[in-house]
């Protein structure tokens, strides 16, 4: 939840932005499982797909469009099943991060370019063969899938952040998961169009197995930053900012004047203890919502305060009889 916070207030710009979803055949999954590195690797075909995509007929071959992965192993029903879930800008961003929006990528294309890529890198790294490649690139109907229609606008605060939620989401729903001693139950929100299932009863050890598959190897990042959302970039841009270079240090002794980012940060706390606790700290008893009308600074006043006692302190009783 905090991750999704600080993404949506500190890395998103303010544009519109698409949630793209690249999923790839059951033919593939399993060389995922077992050289998990290769999710890294198909993040970066994802990457390379959208930024060719919106780059294509640009001859500004600087612009980048703003991406967020997140790489996702696993199915509705906890299954092996590798996929990326993204939020993409809907369009580039040139120069010192002037933003240019764009038409959507068609969907057919993007699929047809994130395939040949996924397949030229696994046969890169010798885990398919020619021939195998070419088999896989002659199926009518490839397995690979890419999912762009969610749009949401800069001013969808909700919409934005529930996106954000999503990327990452845990894998399994204790709501969902049962347990009676022999065996163990998870059932998935929805009915699967193709097998039919709806929740997958197994051995506990199997269980196990079947989640403990889902976390990633030491040092794994699950969530990548690319184009105008990598941490270089935003760093370089931040540094180039107005100000930025200009700005005079404070005299030692003396608090530093904050920039309009770290005001912005500091505005964020009440909004976090909210999400977190579920109680909003800046209303009061009554209903309404507190405000600063006055700082108090005198010493003496202060510690008056803090040193009264009401008139009537409250008494303790003794318990009701019977």
């Amino acid at each position: 939840m905090l991750w999704a916070e600080w993404l949506s207030s500190e890395v998103l710009a303010a544009v519109p932005h698409h949630q793209w979803v690249f999923t790839v055949p059951k033919r593939l999954r399993l060389f995922f499982l077992y050289d998990r590195q290769l999710l890294g690797a198909l993040s970066r075909c994802a990457w390379r797909t959208v930024r060719d995509l919106y780059r294509a007929g640009l001859r500004d071959r600087d612009a980048v469009p703003g991406m967020v992965v997140s790489i996702q192993t696993y199915g509705d029903l906890a299954n092996w099943q590798p996929h990326l879930h993204a939020l993409v800008s809907a369009g580039v961003f040139r120069g010192a991060g002037v933003f240019t929006p764009l038409p959507l990528p068609p969907a057919g294309v993007a699929e047809e370019l994130f395939r040949r890529r996924v397949i030229r890198m696994l046969v890169r790294r010798g885990r398919l063969d020619e021939d195998a490649a070419a088999g896989l690139l002659a199926w009518r109907h490839s397995g690979f899938s890419v999912h762009h229609a969610i749009r949401v606008e800069p001013d969808d605060t909700a919409g934005v952040a529930r996106l954000c939620r999503y990327l990452v989401h845990p894998p399994i729903a204790l709501g969902r998961l049962t347990y009676d001693g022999d065996r163990a139950g998870y059932r998935g929100r929805r009915v699967h169009s193709v097998s039919g299932a709806e929740s997958v009863t197994l051995d506990p050890l199997e269980m196990l197995a079947r989640l403990c598959q889902h976390i990633p190897p030491p040092g794994f990042h699950l969530t990548r930053s690319y184009g105008a959302y990598a941490n270089r970039t935003r760093g370089a841009r931040a540094r180039r900012g107005p100000g930025a270079a200009a700005r005079p240090s404070a005299p030692d002794g003396e608090p530093d004047t904050p920039t309009p980012a770290q005001r912005e940060r500091r505005r964020e706390w009440a909004k976090l203890i909210a999400r977190v606790f579920e109680v909003d700290p800046l209303r009061c008893r009554c209903g309404g919502f507190m405000r600063v009308v006055a700082f108090i600074l005198d010493p003496a006043v202060i510690r008056k305060i803090l040193q009264h006692r009401p008139r009537h302190e409250p008494r303790a009783h003794a318990p009701p009889a019977g």
